[in-house]
């Protein structure tokens, strides 16, 4: 049983160190104790180094990794979400298949199943999308599978020709693509719109935490080069 999972922005193994074990030492003060088994080092955008091989806190090893699972999504040292966005459509072509008797039964209508595969598939696919760096490879993909399941909702087999516009015009959806713009518009702009208007501290700490003194756009082309590491405290049995 966990209380709930930090993460950490560090310069290098010194930080890394200094900074889990005041961690320790203090959670340790409200009954929390943290998993070391499960507390991994990444670093990103940048080579490792040999210090950050072996970051050792208060006898305990925290092994460098290239990737893992943070709050449901796949976070790669390279930079890029290809691994989660794969996994993504993965789990969502799962959900598709598991509603079979949903798209195949005549006593539904097509809305009826569109509102369905908004609801349980596009929710699964679209997960922490606002915060991917997708190339455009990785958007044909989406796409491609958007385009399948809107087939396969309308009973259309892959011999008969008909076009992805005629499909979109039957169900009323959108290309992925549009639906993740309006999700980084929605996290982002109400961001820095409250930058702009408001002088809390609060509304600065996550520029602060990645390095940014001024707003700058949300897709950059070379993100800075950040070490990170997580931490899941856990409660005493």
């Amino acid at each position: 049983m966990y209380a709930d999972d930090t993460a950490f922005f560090i310069k290098d193994a010194t930080d890394a160190t200094d900074c889990l074990s005041s961690f320790s030492h203090s959670s340790s003060v409200f009954g929390l104790h943290t998993s070391w088994p499960k507390t991994k080092l990444q670093s990103v955008g940048s080579d490792p180094g040999p210090d950050l091989l072996n970051v050792v806190v208060d006898g305990n090893p925290v092994n460098l990794v290239e990737s893992f699972t943070y709050l449901g999504s796949i976070q790669t040292s390279d930079r890029y979400c290809r691994s989660d966005i794969t996994r993504r459509i993965g789990l969502a072509s799962l959900a598709v298949s598991s509603l079979s008797n949903i798209w195949n039964t005549k006593h539904l209508s097509i809305q009826t199943k569109v509102r369905v595969y908004q609801t349980v598939v596009l929710s699964i696919l679209l997960y922490a999308s606002e915060t991917w760096t997708s190339l455009a490879s990785d958007m044909r993909a989406i796409e491609s599978f958007h385009m399948k399941c809107q087939r396969r909702i309308l009973g259309i087999r892959w011999h008969d020709l008909v076009r992805n516009s005629e499909l979109s015009l039957c169900t009323g959806l959108t290309p992925v693509s549009d639906q993740i713009a309006r999700g980084r518009s929605a996290t982002f702009g109400r961001g820095k719109t409250a930058r702009q208007h408001s002088s809390t501290p609060g509304h600065a700490t996550p520029s602060r935490a990645i390095g940014w003194s001024t707003p700058r756009p949300f897709m950059e082309t070379s993100p800075r080069s950040t070490t990170y590491l997580m931490d899941r405290p856990t409660l005493p049995r």
